[in-house]
């Protein structure tokens, strides 16, 4: 017990030297001192959206391979946070870096519905990698750990549909 409320209080201090924008302390102590369910919404609305890192912002075939020990098969393209996955005969859509537990990520393309997924893990994949192929940009939503603050990011689709082929290509080559 001692080691968990330790780990809690270095948490929250290394939270305390990395708040380097304005208000950061103010939502912190809110979110230390409120109900995390409740407040959550008004968090996020109130949190100015901070953009990852800019990428090259192209999609890439990540691993395409078989796991030697556990014989599955796994292919994977990806562009800056939007990461499409083929494993074991599935397709598995994710926003990488929404660790948050039990915390929804969002992803939107062009003006279509916004999806929700879990930790980032999304289940409508295949409306999802239609709504890829046809659209124009991504918008993701990430949900950080231990900040409860929402990372925005924009992902041009452009090439996507190739990438998609040839992930499918290069995962119906694994032996």
């Amino acid at each position: 017990m001692k080691r968990i409320i330790l780990f809690g209080l270095f948490s929250f201090i290394s939270g305390l030297s990395n708040a380097n924008s304005e208000g950061r302390l103010e939502q912190i102590a809110k979110t230390l001192s409120g109900d995390p369910i409740k407040d959550y919404g008004e968090i996020v609305l109130s949190k100015t959206s901070i953009e990852l890192a800019p990428s090259e912002n192209e999609w890439e075939l990540g691993q395409c391979g078989k796991d030697k020990f556990t014989g599955v098969k796994i292919c994977e393209i990806r562009n800056n946070n939007l990461t499409v996955i083929k494993q074991n005969g599935r397709i598995l859509v994710f926003v990488v870096g929404s660790d948050y537990p039990n915390r929804n990520a969002a992803l939107k393309i062009d003006s279509n519905k916004t999806f929700y997924g879990r930790e980032g893990v999304f289940n409508e994949t295949s409306q999802i990698v239609t709504q890829l192929s046809k659209g124009q940009i991504a918008y993701t939503r990430a949900i950080k750990w231990p900040y409860l603050s929402p990372r925005d990011n924009e992902v041009d689709l452009t090439g996507f549909k190739d990438a998609y082929e040839q992930m499918l290509k290069e995962y119906a080559s694994i032996r």
